[in-house]
């Protein structure tokens, strides 16, 4: 492995902890309108999605709980803090480009090195895969 996989393998494993140890939007969402909630079979991972919709149905807010592995609450946090800063004004293009970096899709993924990339990291352990996506497939966008 060259220097700079070597250094892209680090910043990407620092982004999953740092996201597992401070999760954001984490905790029930006080005046939620909606609740989804994702489990994984084969590994036992629960999350519950508290979603805040607008009169028009639009997505105002969201916050997360889980009973998950790393990955698992990383991705979800990951997923939340970019849908958040966009005020999901665009969801379903955010969804599919996450989609894309964690299914290896490099048409859709654009190449930064960015929290969505250090989920694509995943990929090296096709047994986790699941544990990234399950946050991915529960709050697909509608």
């Amino acid at each position: 492995m060259n220097d700079e996989n070597a250094l892209l393998k680090e910043l990407y494993q620092a982004t999953i902890l740092e996201h597992n140890k401070e999760p954001r939007h984490y905790g029930i969402l006080p005046d939620h309108t909606e609740v989804k909630e994702g489990y994984n079979p084969l590994c036992g991972d629960k999350i519950t999605f508290y979603l805040k919709r607008s009169e028009e149905g639009k997505i105002e807010a969201a916050s997360f709980e889980c009973a998950a592995c790393a990955i698992c609450k990383a991705s979800a946090s990951i997923l939340l803090e970019k849908a958040m800063q966009d005020k999901f004004r665009h969801f379903e293009v955010l969804h599919a480009k996450g989609l894309a970096h964690l299914e290896g899709n490099s048409a859709q993924a654009d190449s930064q090195a960015d929290e969505f990339a250090a989920l694509g990291a995943v990929r090296a352990f096709p047994s986790r895969l699941n544990c990234a996506r399950l946050p991915w497939d529960t709050l697909k966008p509608d």
